[in-house]
């Protein structure tokens, strides 16, 4: 995610965000872009190009942070997904081996002499 911001301020001092060429650059970013420029009564042709508009820096800074009770529980809950799929794989090997092992064992009945 890309933030473009800056704290109010008169006309002259946005002015930089009501830029064609500024412009053009949010809208071909591949990544989403947060235009957070000036105050709620302000608005540029930035904050029309890019994907969201926060109306004040300080919202934007509410937008994207996130407390860090909520990212510790995705990351437990990120962490429990992989512990799963680890003892999944896990199981799915010790299968195959299992079944690798039965196949040799029954060779070794059918063809004793072989190598």
């Amino acid at each position: 995610m890309l933030i473009i911001g800056r704290g109010g301020g008169s006309l002259e001092d946005l002015w930089a965000f009501n830029e064609e060429v500024v412009a053009r650059a949010i809208a071909a970013s591949a990544i989403p872009v947060i235009s957070a420029v000036g105050h709620e009564v302000d608005v540029t042709i930035a904050d029309f190009a890019a994907d969201l508009r926060a109306p004040t820096p300080s919202a934007r800074a509410e937008l994207v942070a996130k407390s860090r009770l909520e990212l510790e529980s995705h990351v437990d809950h990120l962490i429990m997904r992989l512990q799963s799929r680890l003892i999944q794989g896990l199981a799915l090997c010790g299968e195959r081996l299992f079944g690798l092992e039965n196949r040799l064992q029954f060779a070794a009945r059918v063809w004793p002499g072989a190598p």
